[in-house]
């Protein structure tokens, strides 16, 4: 941000901007909830995943780990390209891996805490410490943990210089010196633990998605990006009605092809490939649909509002997507054989590989 920027005009354009993010979602059919701050918007995650409410939380972030999640995509953004940035996070894998609740919450509080690397953390976590940690936080009293993290904080610090239980490859007298005073602080670990949850005080929102309203982005198009004309007409076959193509293949609809763009508005299978570089990839098939339930209505909002602009896209009928293997044969298994009994080089049974470990 500038230095010179007025305090308050930085405010009313966050304020506009969130304004605007929150029309764009619920624009595509999704609800909004707001947390207070960043470990709060991971605790309201975590718990909306725990009840069922939503399927995975997407974050960049690994303190997501620290609350009780059960499904996780965690995209890092920083690998190359060639890389998949995407690592995909079941309770129950981490578990059956040793990554209980308190291996990971210590390993956030320390990483993030002190100069130690992962490697030393992940070593410190074969001791007492992580247990102790989690137990003082999820149970005692703001007095009683102060003075429990006091011992803590002694006792983390032994380990360290001196490697009394040997579960270190050497000791780190000099890391001693870096570690602050007050850390572990009482009021970060109870962030992490005992954020308040406003989703359990008010109640569970509902996340169930409806259809993108596609009128209303079609004016937002407009008003955020610029887009215009067949640019727009573009923007919204491209993006927003093969996005929902893919939300109703995963939820089964089979709506007639007049009312929706799921499995019964598939056109044709054109060809399937491998199309990232990840080792855990899985073929994507080229698929046609049909979006004559949708052009219509974009259109005719469109028109209502800008007489005068001409938009020579609206002809249009159809569109083509990459959908994943798993989701069309999910959703299509039927069509996905009927391709392969014309393309006999690649069978079905070859396709696909589970990313999240039931």
């Amino acid at each position: 941000h500038s230095e010179d920027l007025d305090p308050d005009d930085e405010r009313l354009r966050e304020a506009q901007m969130m304004a605007d993010f929150n029309a764009l979602i619920k624009g595509y059919g999704y609800n909004t909830w707001m947390a207070p701050g960043p470990l709060q918007v991971l605790a309201e995650l975590a718990n909306l995943n725990m009840k069922g409410a939503i399927d995975v939380v997407l974050t960049t972030d690994a303190a997501i780990f620290c609350f009780d999640v059960r499904n996780v995509i965690r995209l890092d953004l920083g690998l190359q390209a060639a890389t998949d940035p995407v690592e995909i996070y079941s309770s129950r894998a981490l578990m059956r891996r040793g990554f209980s609740r308190a291996f990971l919450f210590f390993i956030t509080v320390v990483v993030r805490g002190t100069d130690c690397t992962a490697e030393i953390a992940y070593a410190l976590a074969d001791s007492a410490l992580p247990v102790i940690l989690l137990y003082a936080t999820e149970t005692m009293e703001l007095e009683e943990l102060r003075d429990v993290l006091l011992r803590w904080h002694i006792q983390f610090c032994n380990e360290l210089a001196h490697n009394p239980h040997q579960v270190l490859d050497q000791a780190y007298p000099s890391l001693v010196a870096q570690v602050p005073e007050d850390f572990p602080s009482v009021q970060v670990v109870r962030a992490y633990v005992r954020s308040p949850i406003f989703t359990s005080i008010f109640g569970t929102p509902v996340c169930k998605p409806t259809r993108p309203n596609t009128a209303q982005l079609a004016h937002l198009y407009r008003k955020l990006f610029g887009w215009h004309g067949d640019d727009l007409v573009w923007h919204l076959v491209s993006s927003v009605w093969t996005g929902e193509c893919l939300q109703d293949l995963c939820q089964h609809s089979r709506a007639a092809r007049h009312e929706g763009l799921g499995r019964n508005a598939i056109q044709q299978i054109h060809s399937v490939k491998f199309r990232d570089k990840s080792h855990s990839a899985f073929p994507s098939y080229l698929v046609t649909i049909w979006i004559t339930s949708v052009m219509p209505v974009a259109m005719e909002a469109i028109r209502a509002a800008y007489p005068e602009e001409p938009i020579q896209g609206a002809s249009n009928v159809s569109a083509s997507l990459w959908i994943p293997a798993p989701i069309l044969l999910s959703a299509a298994p039927d069509l996905v054989g009927e391709f392969h009994n014309r393309k006999a080089w690649l069978t079905a049974d070859e396709l696909y590989l589970p990313a999240i470990e039931k």
